[in-house]
């Protein structure tokens, strides 16, 4: 077995902390009736579309834990685990600012070709 791509561990460090960020907001919210970053733009966009921002303190939870789920999928090489990592990625470019750009990178280094072999190299592997 080939040693796993630099792109991947960028995506693992990149993506936890995408996760903690999207889990502390969520727990804040929650446990303090507020927000962090009152000035935070993806705060201002969800009011300016209509929505209770107060409504959001579970799904950031739930997408930061599937953050977690998501690389521990693709490091124990399970068959999901790159298509969670694909989806929770693009959901996460929803979280402005600071989650838009990690999860940028996320995107940029699991689509990477050494990625993506390694990656597609790891399920062949199982199957065969």
């Amino acid at each position: 077995m080939r040693r796993p791509p630099f792109g991947l561990y960028l995506a693992t460090i990149l993506g936890l902390i995408s996760a903690i960020l999207l889990i502390w907001e969520g727990l804040y919210i929650c446990l303090f009736t507020g927000f962090r970053n009152p000035d935070a733009l993806w705060l201002q966009w969800t009011v300016k579309l209509g929505i209770n921002p107060f409504g959001l303190a579970w799904p950031w939870i739930v997408l930061g834990i599937s953050w977690v789920s998501a690389l521990c999928g693709i490091w124990v090489k399970l068959p999901w685990g790159r298509w969670v990592l694909w989806i929770v990625c693009i959901l996460s470019l929803l979280y402005l600012e600071m989650g838009t750009i990690l999860a940028a990178f996320v995107l940029i280094a699991i689509a990477l070709p050494m990625s993506q072999r390694w990656i597609k190299e790891s399920h062949v592997s199982e199957k065969g």
